[in-house]
C-alpha cells in the first residue's frame, strides 16, 4: 500500500501547474506570499469557506498542487 501511494503521488505530480493567486480575490484572513503561497494571518482556525482565487485558468483536464498544513494533522 505504501509503494502504491508513492506511485500515485508521483503520477499526480506530473500534472503540476504554476498558479498566481489574486490578492484582490481572497478571504481577509489569508495572506498571499510569493504570488503562489497562502497562509493564515491569524493563529485562529480559518473557516472552511476561506478561499483565494487564481488569476489564470487551467488548460488541461488534470491538475496538481501541494498543500502544507504545518503541524496540523488535517486541513
Amino acid at each position: 500500500e505504501k509503494v502504491q501511494n508513492e506511485l500515485d503521488f508521483r503520477r499526480a505530480r506530473k500534472n503540476a501547474v504554476n498558479i498566481t493567486l489574486d490578492e484582490n480575490c481572497k478571504h481577509p484572513s489569508l495572506i498571499i506570499e510569493e504570488k503562489n503561497r497562502v497562509k493564515s494571518s491569524t493563529q485562529e482556525e480559518i473557516l472552511p469557506k476561506a478561499v483565494v482565487v487564481a488569476t489564470e485558468g487551467f488548460s488541461e483536464k488534470k491538475h496538481y498542487w501541494e498543500v502544507e498544513v504545518g503541524d496540523k494533522s488535517e486541513w
